[in-house]
């Protein structure tokens, strides 16, 4: 299929990959303290929520299945997050995980849809044309799947994600979360 490279803003629902969009990809990140955002993205966040826009987070955790760090150690990150975009002015609407390996196999684990179709039935969104924000090849293939569009961003394994991915992708590519709000809103400052 191929994609239109542009964006249609029908929807007022954005579901964004965690580590690598929101925050500094540092590997397993099971502890507050090794929380970063990347530059910009909080403030993204919080121009998308005064915009009107419902903002949910999608996230792999396998750090939880291996072991690495447990889940009340990841609900503490979690906390930590939403708690930094609730002092720029947004809000997070809610965090869904995955804590399994993928050798689990799994049907909430990206590039499967499960942690998508909780949203859906959560909160009764048509996920059709939802705009899905990810740096990695299994964020854009499970945005596919339900019908989002998908989205990549250069942070995070974005640029390695691009050098594999063909050259007529189609995929709108950005620089970062605040590049693409830039694009949205093209009169906010951020």
């Amino acid at each position: 299929m191929r994609r239109q490279n542009t964006i249609d803003l029908t929807s007022q629902h954005i579901i964004l990959d965690r580590d690598g969009v929101i925050n500094v990809d540092a590997g397993y990140v099971g502890a507050k303290k090794d929380w970063r955002a990347l530059e910009g993205s909080v403030e993204a966040i919080a121009a998308l929520t005064q915009a009107g826009y419902q903002l949910f987070v999608v996230t792999n955790q396998s750090g939880i299945g291996r072991g690495y760090y447990t889940e009340k150690d990841f609900q503490a990150v979690d906390r930590h997050m939403h708690q930094v975009v609730a002092q720029a002015g947004g809000r997070l609407v809610k965090t869904y995980y995955c804590p399994h390996t993928p050798q689990q196999g799994c049907d909430c684990r990206k590039p499967a849809s499960g942690l998508f179709e909780q949203i859906k039935e959560d909160y009764h969104i048509d996920l059709t044309g939802v705009i899905f924000v990810g740096d990695k090849y299994s964020d854009l293939m499970a945005g596919d799947a339900i019908g989002a569009q998908s989205i990549l961003v250069r942070t995070g394994y974005g640029e390695q994600t691009l050098s594999e991915l063909p050259v007529d992708h189609g995929y709108p590519v950005y620089a970062d979360l605040r590049a693409l709000v830039q694009a949205i809103l093209p009169d906010c400052r951020i």
